[in-house]
């Protein structure tokens, strides 16, 4: 869940913060910088272009004291700077190079043009409120417009305005006062200022200069305002595309992945006991597929386990009770002989033994093969028991040599084991061995590594061939295939397996330098482990 919400909350918000801190390669900033640019730049290309011709008309030492001249008639600051001035910013240079109009945002914002054929650029600071901007931005521009329309015959000023018109981002038109009439707020501005205006419902601007008594100059559409609300709407466009489009990358791969593990579960289900989910382990949920594919696997085992077991049993329980049958029908024979009859008595009693060892056997195997089953561990000094179990075995078995090897270091050690289930795994092994050993046993204990120790039993009989050094941990499978021989039921070598299991261990067979099987019990003195593992 931890590592789920981590991921989403990242591809969420990692864009967000991208696009709103500020830095240089912000959208937002570099989207704001573009508006705010063309926005200027058409505002001012006109007063721009009237400059120029103001300045190229006055010599390179005269063009100063003229840009200080015409600072007085514009409400923006009006300076002159080097080319040179901008070597730390190239794309900006390189565009002043080539007579662009450049927008520089800093504080305050700037326009910026090279003179032409000059290392001189002219700089204009737009920086104000709405109000102010207008009134100080439009002073110069109405100066210049005055003053050149003034060296001019009134008759040509309309050929004048259409020839000035390209270089403005406005349509410049002449009205008389008889064609248009001022508010009381145009006429106050009129009087206060020399010139008026009048935002649209478009977001732009009319502006209004009286040229002479009768005669106004109009200039319509001009930008006012740098919310362009198709401009808005593009970008929360943008950015809802790109949210959506990182958190379905996210959320595509976690509904496959869910769709995958619930086709396994549903194909489970339907008594496919072998389904898994195959999932990546990049995926979010890859833990819980891990955890369904073992569920499923341990299933698996559990079922075919029990079926074999009750094919097992069935089989193994025909033996005694057909033997059992047999010795009864023949006691009520009339021709049997005292001897026989005890004969035929001892058959019975041998086979309700055979059925009574293997229910015992069974129950234990059943008990041992829940994995819940709660073990009592406790610290037990492993060496002197197993001296103990050896010396009732050699009693049992006097033709067998055992062999106890026991490293020095475990001689004294406890180990944290279910004494009565540990001890019964190695009497299992102890008669397995004495079971097949000619005449030599060996019983060694080692330690693996950190809280890893094994317990080996090894003998000098015929040995175990390699296909069936796994099969014959399953139960009711002995070396030789068959599940009805005299020797056992084979249940003792499983019930080994399943002990060491509870004790975060396992069964290894091999061949043992005797000549014969070594049966080595690994398991784990780890109290945390072992507790983990049988809780």
């Amino acid at each position: 869940m931890f590592k789920s919400f981590i991921g989403l909350w990242l591809v969420v918000f990692a864009p967000l913060f991208f696009l709103l801190y500020p830095h240089s390669y912000s959208p937002i900033q570099l989207f704001n910088n573009h508006i705010e640019s063309t926005r200027f730049i058409q505002a001012y290309r006109g007063s721009f272009y009237l400059l120029q011709q103001a300045l190229q008309s006055t010599s390179a030492d005269d063009q100063q004291h003229k840009l200080a001249d015409l600072q007085q008639q514009f409400g923006f600051e009006l300076k002159l700077s080097r080319l040179s001035d901008f070597a730390n910013a190239p794309a900006v240079q390189q565009d002043l190079i080539n007579n662009q109009i450049v927008f520089i945002n800093s504080e305050p914002e700037w326009l910026a043009q090279r003179l032409t054929d000059s290392q001189w650029v002219v700089m204009l600071a737009v920086d104000f409120a709405l109000q102010e901007e207008i009134k100080r931005g439009a002073q110069g521009t109405v100066f210049l417009l005055k003053q050149q329309l003034s060296q001019l015959p009134v008759e040509s000023w309309p050929s004048t305005l259409k020839q000035l018109e390209p270089h403005f981002a406005a349509r410049l038109y002449l009205q008389t006062k008889e064609q248009f009439s001022l508010t009381p707020l145009q006429n106050r501005q009129m009087a206060e200022f020399g010139f008026s205006w009048k935002p649209e419902a478009d977001g732009q601007l009319t502006f209004i200069t009286q040229l002479n008594d009768s005669t106004y100059l109009i200039a319509q559409a001009l930008p006012i305002s740098s919310a362009n609300p198709f401009n808005i709407i593009y970008l929360l466009l943008v950015f809802v595309v790109l949210i959506s489009l990182c958190m379905f990358l996210w959320v595509w791969p976690l509904w496959r992945d869910i769709g995958k593990l619930s086709k396994a579960a549903s194909d489970f289900g339907a008594g496919q006991l072998n389904a898994q989910a195959s999932l990546a382990k990049t995926s979010a949920i890859s833990a819980l597929g891990a955890q369904f594919n073992t569920m499923a696997k341990r299933i698996e085992e559990l079922i075919n386990n029990q079926r074999q077991l009750t094919n097992a049993i069935a089989h193994d329980l025909r033996t005694p009770l057909y033997r059992l049958r047999f010795a009864f029908e023949m006691l009520d024979s009339p021709e049997l002989t005292p001897q026989d009859i005890q004969r035929y008595r001892e058959r019975i009693s041998g086979s309700i033994d055979d059925l009574d060892h293997l229910i015992n056997q069974t129950l234990v195997l059943a008990r041992y093969n829940r994995s819940s089953l709660p073990l009592n561990m406790t610290r037990v000094m492993l060496a002197d028991k197993l001296k103990q179990d050896v010396q009732i075995m050699q009693l049992q078995q006097p033709a067998v040599q055992f062999d106890i090897q026991i490293a020095p270091s475990l001689q004294q050690q406890t180990f944290y084991l279910d004494e009565s289930a540990f001890m019964r795994a190695v009497n299992n092994l102890l008669a397995n061995a004495s079971r097949f050993a000619h005449s030599q046993i060996r019983i060694s204990v080692q330690q693996q590594g950190e809280h890893r120790y094994s317990l080996s039993v090894e003998d000098d009989g015929e040995g175990v061939k390699d296909e069936d050094k796994t099969r014959i941990l399953l139960p009711f499978t002995q070396a030789s295939g068959s599940t009805n021989t005299t020797t056992g039921h084979g249940l003792g070598l499983a019930i080994v397996q399943q002990i060491a299991q509870l004790h975060n261990g396992t069964v290894l067979v091999e061949n043992s330098l005797l000549g014969g099987a070594r049966f080595t019990l690994c398991w784990t003195d780890n109290q945390d482990a072992v507790r983990h593992d049988t809780n």
